[in-house]
Formats: structure tokens, sequence, C-alpha cells
């Protein structure tokens, strides 16, 4: 949906939002988890010409009205789930936080001190990533963005994106990506008709799961496909 997203921002949607089902491959072990499954849904959005702060802030926007709103009109429900006192979303802009910082200070396992110790909703950037997120080249910063959730973890990723053709293809080059199956990205950026974009994707099942403190958020879903295990139905 990435590279959909680019290229249809850049062609046809300059503001795109879209619902969009995934199928992800799950390794077993990933079913403990308890935020991993193989069928879910994303928001997913992307903006053309406008830059990372821009997306950080819509979503901070639109993550304090979700809470504001399900605090005023769900309160019984909340209370109901012991989740009413525990959603606290008060402060913008988020506190945000460097990806090679915590690795730095915490190791590998940095994520789960994070979410620990957080207690409104947080932003770690510089993330090393696939090729389509955005890396200067001269500092190895990469300017993308996960929002974090306390006590929870990851639930929207999203960076700026890249667009010019000798970037992406240097870093399909160096990350080992086949070009032929990004191949109308590459021809497209060469022929200079990608833009500038940034966006993210949102889970639906993961921001459920936060908001109602599941322990998995296969709880979440009607028929969850959860890893390593297989269905009938």
């Amino acid at each position: 949906m990435i590279v959909h997203k680019l290229i249809a921002a850049s062609l046809a949607y300059p503001k795109l939002f879209i619902l969009s089902p995934n199928i992800r491959i799950e390794k077993a072990e990933r079913a403990k988890t308890g935020k991993h499954i193989y069928e879910f849904t994303q928001l997913d959005f992307e903006y053309e010409g406008t830059s990372s702060a821009g997306i950080m802030r819509l979503v901070e926007g639109a993550v304090v009205g979700l809470i504001d709103s399900l605090k005023k009109d769900e309160a019984e429900d909340l209370r109901r789930l012991g989740r009413f006192d525990a959603l606290k979303v008060t402060k913008r802009p988020f506190a945000t936080y460097d990806a090679a910082k915590l690795e730095s200070e915490h190791g590998p396992g940095w994520e789960s001190k994070l979410i620990a110790e957080i207690k409104e909703p947080a932003w770690v950037v510089n993330i090393p990533r696939e090729f389509y997120d955005y890396e200067d080249f001269d500092t190895g910063r990469w300017d993308n963005y996960d929002l974090m959730m306390p006590g929870y973890g990851e639930v929207l990723s999203g960076a700026k994106r890249e667009w010019e053709y000798g970037k992406m293809y240097k870093k399909m080059e160096r990350e080992g990506v086949r070009k032929e199956n990004f191949a109308l990205i590459l021809k497209l950026a060469k022929e200079g008709r990608i833009k500038p974009t940034a966006g993210a994707g949102i889970g639906i099942e993961r921001i459920v799961g936060w908001i109602t403190g599941v322990k998995h958020i296969g709880e979440t879903q009607p028929f969850p496909k959860v890893p390593g295990t297989v269905y009938d139905l």
C-alpha cells in the first residue's frame, strides 16, 4: 500500500485516505506479542507536498479528538473495560524520541522499556527502514516516525517518502531489493512523475486494542487470524 499511496498521491489524489485490508505473513512466535495477526485493516493516508511534521500534527489532532470524544460519549463502556482513567492524551505535540539514541541507551529491547515508561502517546523517529522511507545520505538520518502507545506499543508507522530515481535505485542496490518488483515506481521516478509526499498507516485493530485494553488484538476481530494457528473458518 505504501507504493500504491506514493504513486496515487503523485498522479491522482494529492490527499488520499483509504481503508486498506492487509495480509502479512507472520512467524508463529509472534502470536505471543498480542499485537500481531496476519489479516488486518489499516487507515492509510498520504499527502503530496507536506512534511513529516505536518502528518504528525494531523495524527496528534485525530488521536486527541478520538480519545476526548470516547471519554465523553462512551464513558460507561470505558469504565466497564477499566480503561477510562488509563486513556490519557492531553499534551500536544507528543513527546518525540530518537530510535538511534534509544538503542544506544537501552539496546535492542528499547521498545519494551519505552512503552513501560511513557504515560501518553509518543513518537519514535529516525528508524532504519525500507527504501521508500526518506533517508538523508549526508547525515544517515531517516525522516520517518512510529506512534507508540503507553503500555502497548506501536499503532502507526509513517514517513516522508523518497521520490528521486537515483536515491531509490541506490537504496535498492544497497538493500538487495529486487528492482523488477518495483519497476513501475522506478519508471515513474525516472520520468520525474513521483512527487514529494508524506503519510502513514494506522492499524485499526491495534488502536482499538489499545483503547479497549485487550490482551490480544485478535479479540478485536470477529474472525481473527493469529500467527501459528490454522483455522477451519
